[in-house]
């Protein structure tokens, strides 16, 4: 049997045991509740750019006319005779005015990259198609014949420059209502030169005495 001072000395160390652990114990809880508990930040939601609004169709730079019943001839000192085709001082508009009545007839010159739209202001088909380029030394030197294979037939597509081979408006109905017909939209292209151009109909007319329906553009790049 254990002595009296034994039995003390065991119940000391539990006592100090017991003492330890619950020290221990406090303080994990309070390390425990030390630790922050991480919050969520809710995501940002996502923009969308609205949807861009569609471009205008853009207004042609140039207007040529049609017009070969009602307007004289002209006779250009570099080309001879030119009729039936003239540039507009501004595009036709659906109201009555004087952008409603054809140019006169005559030679035209447009900076090239430039949109080009024709219109027949005529009480019978026409079309403005490429006949050739214009030799500088011999100007007047127009085809005999109509050699545009397109002609009246086949219109070239929008955008197609007027320098491209075989360019045709095609048929270009009588006008209607009181407001030309009008062409696809097309360039003026990125070739400099004098180009021929002429009528399906009357570059040859039946009455040869009848003018030519014939004229020049020259396209000018800097």
């Amino acid at each position: 049997m254990p002595s009296t001072p034994a039995i003390v000395r065991v119940a000391l160390f539990a006592a100090a045991t017991i003492a330890a652990a619950a020290i221990v114990g406090t303080a994990g809880c309070h390390s425990n509740a030390a630790i922050p508990i991480p919050s969520s930040t809710p995501s940002a939601l996502p923009s969308f750019s609205p949807t861009p609004t569609p471009s205008p169709t853009p207004t042609p730079n140039l207007a040529v006319s049609l017009a070969y019943a009602n307007v004289t001839a002209t006779i250009d000192p570099t080309y001879g005779e030119v009729d039936g085709y003239g540039l507009m001082g501004a595009v036709p508009t659906p109201t009555a005015g004087a952008t409603n009545t054809p140019a006169p007839s005559g030679v035209m010159t447009a900076h090239c990259n430039k949109t080009i739209t024709f219109y027949n202001f005529d009480n019978a088909p026409h079309t403005a198609s490429l006949l050739g380029q214009v030799n500088p030394s011999t100007p007047m030197n127009w085809p005999p014949t109509f050699n545009n294979a397109n002609g009246a037939s086949a219109a070239s597509v929008p955008g197609t420059a007027i320098t491209a081979s075989q360019f045709s408006t095609g048929n270009l109905a009588a006008t209607s209502a009181n407001f030309p017909t009008v062409s696809n939209q097309y360039t003026t292209g990125a070739i400099a030169g004098s180009f021929y151009y002429g009528d399906f109909y009357d570059y040859l007319p039946i009455n040869p005495s009848s003018p030519h329906m014939r004229t020049v553009i020259t396209i000018v790049c800097p």
